[in-house]
């Protein structure tokens, strides 16, 4: 059924299984090379050299491919922290500036009230309270009342930038 037995030199050089039953002549002595290891062992040895080059090369390469990955990937990032930041940092001036723009033309609204009020009439009360609440609302609105408006640093904006999405 299965053949146990050690393959035979022949088996070996001729790369095909020989039946155990046939029986196996040399008729060429030279069909079967036989070397000292003092005669393969330089050129075993050349070739252990050459592949061990050949990995120490790949590996240099593929260790210069992964900095080179690694710098482009910092690179990256450094430019998608750079984006979210001005664009956190400019959404807010916008909005600011929006807002100052806002509370000028109320004001420029309320001023107009006031030169409309008479004096004595029997709203005056009524329309003071108006211009008191929208001085105040006024006031609340314009990110300059209150001295400078928030000026937002570099961690701030990155703090905030979920708040300002990518358009």
């Amino acid at each position: 059924m299965f053949n146990l037995e050690r393959p035979s030199v022949e088996e070996i050089a001729n790369d095909r299984p020989i039946p155990a039953a046939a029986p196996v002549e040399v008729t060429d002595p030279l069909a079967i090379k036989r070397q000292r290891i003092e005669d393969v062992l330089a050129g075993f040895l050349d070739g252990i050299e050459r592949a061990a080059a050949a990995l120490k090369q790949q590996r240099i390469e593929r260790e210069e491919r992964d900095r080179r990955w690694a710098e482009e990937s910092r690179r990256r990032e450094e430019q998608q922290r750079l984006e979210a930041i001005d664009r956190v940092r400019g959404a807010v001036f916008r909005q600011q500036a929006s807002d100052h723009q806002e509370a000028r033309r109320l004001r420029t609204y309320i001023a107009a009230v006031k030169d409309k009020l008479t004096p004595g009439s029997k709203h005056e009360a009524a329309v003071q309270e108006w211009i008191t609440w929208a001085e105040g609302y006024v006031s609340r609105v314009d990110p300059l009342s209150q001295g400078l408006p928030i000026l937002l640093g570099e961690e701030d904006a990155l703090r905030l930038r979920w708040q300002y999405p990518e358009r």
